[in-house]
């Protein structure tokens, strides 16, 4: 016979036996809900990120009419900061290149889509690439006037947002998916080298570092990427002999600091 402190002893632990395999299967469930939950939230997110992108279509040809010239723009108030910006970036053929290759892969990309528009000139009117930088910066709405530099600056980062969005995209269906996600498109394998994202055409980098006048320390070099910096016009006594020109003034501002 057992005593009753054995029995009890004996309760006590097929008690907590079904506790622990209990607490065991509710935790299973719940994590397996959990990971199903993250995974259709992952998937809707995709399903939107690829309804913004649209599909890629790499067969596209770069071409620039040889009658092709910078129209106009109309003034929509005093949206000439705009014009002027949007007439500085039609005349770069490597940014005419880089909204191509970036509609390739993206071609629902209405930004993009709309400066192409304007700068091919098509168009004498960027009142849409207008709404949108509004839409996306507050401070652009309206008509009133603006700073070039900045319109230029917050249309640059729109347009690297779209970039990082293409990017990771591009990472989540590597070259093998890539047929899968044409629609059953004919898959050209040359193709697959076209499969990357563009840089900004605008974009340059800046190296920088530190010496110390005493014992010669220099620290490792520091790079950082930049799309436009400012260069101040005034002259100075060196500038005795001929006017300013850019590298003039690229020159003083590289110059070391002590």
């Amino acid at each position: 016979r057992m005593d009753a402190r054995t029995r009890m002893a004996g309760i006590a632990a097929g008690t907590f036996a079904a506790m622990v395999g209990g607490y065991i299967l509710w935790s299973i469930g719940t994590n397996e809900r959990i990971e199903g939950d993250v995974e259709e939230k992952k998937e809707s997110h995709w399903e939107k990120e690829d309804d913004y992108l649209g599909v890629e279509d790499l067969k596209v040809k770069f071409s620039i009419s040889e009658n092709a010239k910078i129209v106009g723009l109309k003034n929509n108030g005093n949206t000439c900061f705009l014009n002027s910006t949007l007439q500085a970036l039609a005349s770069l053929r490597s940014f005419h290149y880089f909204l191509h290759k970036l509609l390739q892969l993206a071609p629902r990309l209405t930004l993009a889509r709309e400066l192409q528009i304007v700068i091919r000139g098509e168009t004498n009117d960027a009142l849409k690439v207008h709404k949108i930088i509004a839409q996306k910066v507050n401070r652009f709405e309206g008509y009133n006037q603006e700073d070039a530099h900045e319109l230029l600056t917050c249309l640059l980062s729109s347009i690297q947002t779209d970039v990082a969005i293409v990017k990771q995209r591009l990472r989540r269906f590597p070259v093998e998916d890539f047929k899968s996600i044409t629609e059953g498109k004919t898959y050209d394998s040359k193709a697959s080298s076209s499969r990357c994202a563009p840089v900004l055409p605008v974009t340059g980098s800046m190296a920088s570092t530190k010496l110390c006048m005493y014992c010669g320390y220099t620290p490792p070099v520091k790079l950082s990427r930049f799309w436009s910096i400012t260069l101040p016009l005034t002259r100075s006594p060196k500038d005795n002999r001929g006017g300013l020109n850019a590298v003039r003034l690229l020159g003083r501002y590289s110059n070391p600091e002590a």
